[in-house]
């Protein structure tokens, strides 16, 4: 029963105004910059960002793909804070100059950085493609400057994704970076391309500019695009009045 109810408001949700939908979003990446060192909040902040882009995403594969590139990020952090931050040390006459507080800070701050990369993300996948181009394209003053790179953007998104699997089948096929010459081939082979299909595609934008369709107008439910944007008010008021 509580699944269903939790499915049918993330469809209601899906199906309100764009505007709506970004200003929730925002509301809650400006709700975990409020947080302040409130280790239980920051991880409920979390939990909910990971079901509402599980359910915004249908499938865990792109939170997964996050994750193991955050691990990079993350590591590094927790591992230099650990050795520099002074106090109280983990395992005194060892000689690894590990600490109880710099164990806390690593942790906090990879937990933050976690938990606003996963915020950014919810953010960016609030809108669809369309809604993007067509604010973009709203924008006064800069909107007319963004129209090529809108009208670019989808035949650069095609070009990119076929130059970068056919260097990972190039990599993949000569053994990675055990044989690294073959993959920095690979590598300046792929930005050869795409540097080359990037003037070719901005050139047939040129000569086809009249036919390029434009951005579609971003429609939705208004009564739940109104709660959303309220709830996008609401969260960092609480947080912040916390």
């Amino acid at each position: 029963m509580k699944a269903s109810v939790f499915s049918h408001v993330i469809l209601v949700s899906r199906q309100a105004h764009p505007l709506g939908r970004f200003c929730f979003a925002l509301g809650l990446f400006a709700a975990v910059l409020l947080i302040n060192r409130d280790v239980p909040f920051l991880l409920a902040a979390l939990g909910c960002i990971v079901l509402l882009l599980q359910q915004t995403c249908a499938s865990w594969q792109p939170l997964l793909r996050a994750a193991r590139l955050l691990l990079w990020l993350l590591l590094p952090i927790l591992l230099l804070h650990l050795l520099f931050t002074p106090g109280q040390l983990l395992w005194p006459g060892s000689g690894i100059p590990l600490t109880r507080e710099g164990l806390y800070e690593g942790c906090w701050l990879a937990l933050r950085l976690c938990t606003l990369f996963y915020a950014g993300m919810l953010l960016s996948r609030s809108l669809r493609r369309e809604e993007w181009a067509f604010y973009s394209l709203s924008l006064p003053y800069i909107g007319s400057r963004l129209l090529p790179y809108v009208k670019l953007a989808s035949p650069m998104r095609a070009l990119v994704s076929s130059c970068m699997a056919e260097a990972r089948q190039q990599m993949h096929a000569s053994g990675g970076v055990r044989n690294l010459p073959k993959m920095l081939q690979a590598l300046t082979t792929l930005i050869v391309r795409v540097w080359h299909g990037t003037a070719s595609e901005a050139e047939s934008v040129w000569h086809n500019w009249d036919e390029c369709a434009p951005a579609r107008h971003a429609q939705g439910g208004m009564t739940s695009g109104l709660l959303l944007a309220l709830g996008g008010l609401l969260i960092p008021l609480a947080v912040w009045m916390g």
